[in-house]
């Protein structure tokens, strides 16, 4: 157990130093602040002024609505700087991996019982039920929140170890 804690502090140590370089600090800050932007945007925290468009909230703003705000968007922006970085320190045959999960991450991020997420997939106001989602708001965060750590410990382990998780796997083994 002591040598996998030793190599997690290594591996936040080192993307810590990646991190403290200017290029990305701007990066890490210009994107969590951007995220915070389109986040609560989404949230129906405030709408556009000049055209009126947003989303209109059923219920009142809570504590839980903008620590999840702002923890997502700190993972995200520190996410994105290492992805770029990752983009120029390891060659790989494509960046599928990291931009999946980057997708993936900035999918997750927005509450489906809120529909939100159903209104930008269709760009309309047709969304799906998902009212029943609503009694599990905060689990749905948890979990969104638990998937964006995942990809940003993989995305720092792979900068740590030089090498993606993809690679380690054999071609024979891999999904095609």
């Amino acid at each position: 157990m002591k040598e996998k804690l030793k190599i997690f502090y290594k591996v936040l140590n080192y993307n810590i130093s990646i991190l403290k370089r200017d290029s990305h600090k701007k990066i890490a800050i210009g994107s969590f602040l951007l995220s915070i932007v389109f986040f609560s945007f989404l949230y129906g925290l405030f709408r556009i002024p000049l055209f009126n468009i947003g989303i209109i909230r059923m219920n009142p703003i809570n504590f839980t609505d903008i620590s999840y705000i702002v923890l997502s968007s700190l993972i995200l922006g520190l996410l994105i700087p290492l992805l770029k970085y990752k983009t120029h320190i390891i060659p790989t045959s494509g960046s599928v991996e990291g931009s999946g999960g980057f997708f993936a991450g900035i999918i997750g991020a927005v509450c489906p019982a809120c529909q939100a997420l159903t209104l930008v997939g269709f760009g309309s106001s047709l969304v799906l039920p998902l009212n029943f989602l609503v009694p599990y708001t905060n689990y749905i965060r948890l979990f969104s929140l638990m998937l964006l750590g995942i990809s940003f410990y993989v995305t720092a382990y792979s900068l740590y170890a030089k090498t993606c998780p993809y690679c380690i796997i054999p071609k024979t083994r891999r999904i095609k």
